[in-house]
Formats: structure tokens, C-alpha cells, sequence
């Protein structure tokens, strides 16, 4: 069955996000440009030039080295560089092909404007509403979209961020056309926001499809990796298996030398200790008739002294 469907199918499943895609090219980017070229002459920050040919001069000399800066530090990719500074021989910059992620980006790096409170990667307190602060906002506004799928955004949410949208707007000070008439206008790729939006919607979704694909290799690799590991690891434990069976093998004769050698040992300690105790046994019982002869030797001496005594009383 074909999964083919038509632009007007696309745009009505889509309908709410495509919406806020025309807010995003339309007044959204419009209000960052008049931040960037300060179009309202605000004296604390100095914006740069909306004339082409003046903005193309003011970036190539006082912003060339920031840019070749931000281009070393993969901050600038190729296609922007291609925009603020075209090779096509017209000396000429053309601030209405920017996005919002470049029109943010150049504020920050070549207007005065200083970094809203916490910086300019931080989110403002919602009771800052100075130009800086707002800047932050929009960009953020605009990721939120286009890091969200389409079909999740439902008539709730495009309501929230509808009017979420509007005040960034005005609290930059910035005036664009009838609002209300850009909420219902028709979604007809005729014109050119819905055409700009629907640029927009295919390509978040081939960005989309690409990540997947990346994501893939990348698990892919992961898991190849992971039984890499584990066949060395079971090789290993096979290797060690085998050693500690060799080694035992090897060590079982040793172990019945030894029992022997122990046993011997043994016989032979229990022999010695039975011949000493039989030379103690000895020893003893002549030295007990030694003694017994020299108490007989003893009492014969006494008995003939005696004798003798009584001889002599005689």
C-alpha cells in the first residue's frame, strides 16, 4: 500500500505547528532584525547597517577577524560564513536571508548589545524584558519549535506559543503587520511564509531521519563493540581455564611426592623419638642399679665397720 500523501494532506495533519513556522519566518525573525540593524535607535547599544552593500563593508573590515574567529572555533559553519560574507562577487549582505539562529548570532557577536543578566546561554528571568533578554527568548522560541514534531503540536499548545510568541514581539518593540490575520492565514504554499515554513518542515525532517540513521551506526557500533569485549573476555576465561587445569596436572604428582615425602617424614621423627625414649629407658634403669650396687656397697662398708667396732671393745 503506498505511503504517499499529498501537500494538503501534510499541511492539515500539521496544520498548528506550520502556524507557528509562519510566526517563526515572519514577525519572530523580522523583530531580531530590527534588534541587529537597532532600527529603533536605541542609544545604549550600536546595531549594524540594513544596507547591503554598508553591511557586507562593516562585516569585512571591522568583523573580519571576529568571523574568521568564530569559523576556526566551528561556532560559524560554512553556509553562514557563505551569508555574511558572499563570494559571488557582489560585495553585497543581505540580512533577510539570515535565520534566527544567524541573526541571533551576529547580534551577539558584531552589535554592542550587551549579554542579558546570567549571559546570553541562560534563560531570562520572565521579569526581564529588555532587547537582550527578548533576543535569548526568540531563539529559544524557535529551537522549541523546530526541535518538536509536528504532529505534537495540537491546538493547546499552538495557543501557548502563539501568544508566547506575540509578546517577545512586542516587548522588543517591534510592530508587524496584522497579527491576527497572519493566525488564520491560509496555508496555501502560494504564499510565501507557509512556502518558507513547509522548506522548513522538510528539512527538520530530513535532519530528523539523518540523526536516526546516525543514532543507528552508532548503536550499531556500540554493540559491536560491546561483543568485541566480550568474546576477549571469554577467550580469556577460556585461556585461564586451561592454565589453571594445566596447573593442576602438573602439580597433582607433586602433591603425592610431597603426601610422601610427609609420611616418611613422619615414620621416620615417630622412629626417632621411639629410639630415644628406649636410650632414656636405658639409660635410666642403669642408672637405678648403679645406684642400687652403691647402696649395697654402702651398707656392706657399714656392717664390717661395725664389726670391726666390736672387736675392738673386746
Amino acid at each position: 500500500m503506498s505511503t504517499y500523501k499529498s501537500i494538503n494532506q501534510v499541511i492539515q495533519e500539521v496544520q498548528h505547528w506550520l502556524r507557528l513556522a509562519v510566526f517563526e519566518h515572519g514577525p519572530l525573525k523580522e523583530s531580531l532584525l530590527y534588534v541587529f540593524h537597532n532600527k529603533g535607535n536605541d542609544s545604549s547599544y550600536i546595531g549594524l547597517p540594513s544596507n547591503p552593500t554598508d553591511l557586507y563593508n562593516e562585516l569585512s573590515t571591522k568583523h573580519r577577524r571576529k568571523i574568521a574567529d568564530l569559523v576556526k572555533k566551528g561556532v560559524l559553519k560554512k553556509d553562514q560564513h557563505e551569508l555574511l560574507l558572499p563570494t559571488d562577487g557582489s560585495n553585497k549582505t543581505f540580512s533577510d536571508k539570515f535565520d534566527i539562529t544567524l541573526i541571533v548570532l551576529a547580534i551577539r557577536s558584531f552589535t554592542s548589545l550587551p549579554p542579558p543578566k546570567g549571559g546570553w546561554n541562560m534563560t531570562p528571568a520572565p521579569t526581564d524584558i529588555t532587547l537582550n533578554a527578548n533576543t535569548i527568548r526568540a531563539r529559544d522560541w524557535r529551537n522549541f519549535l523546530n526541535h518538536t514534531n509536528p504532529e505534537d503540536v495540537d491546538l493547546a499548545l499552538f495557543n501557548q506559543k502563539w501568544n508566547e510568541g506575540v509578546q517577545i514581539v512586542q516587548q522588543i518593540g517591534y510592530a508587524p503587520p496584522d497579527l491576527n490575520t497572519l493566525r488564520t492565514i491560509s496555508l496555501d504554499p502560494k504564499h510565501d511564509l507557509v512556502l518558507r515554513s513547509l522548506h522548513s518542515l522538510i528539512n527538520n525532517v530530513v535532519l530528523s531521519q539523518q540523526k536516526n540513521q546516525s543514532d543507528i551506526k552508532a548503536l550499531q557500533k556500540e554493540v559491536s563493540d560491546h561483543t568485541a569485549a566480550n568474546n576477549l573476555m571469554r577467550t580469556e576465561i577460556n585461556k585461564n581455564v586451561a592454565d589453571v587445569e594445566m596447573l593442576n596436572k602438573r602439580f597433582a604428582g607433586q602433591r603425592e611426592d610431597i603426601a610422601k615425602c610427609l609420611e616418611e617424614d613422619s615414620t621416620k621423627r615417630l622412629e626417632d623419638q621411639v629410639n630415644i625414649t628406649k636410650r632414656l629407658e636405658e639409660e635410666s634403669t642403669k642408672r637405678l642399679e648403679d645406684q642400687v650396687n652403691i647402696t649395697k656397697c654402702l651398707e656392706e662398708e657399714s656392717t664390717k665397720r661395725l664389726e670391726d667396732r666390736k672387736e675392738i671393745t673386746k
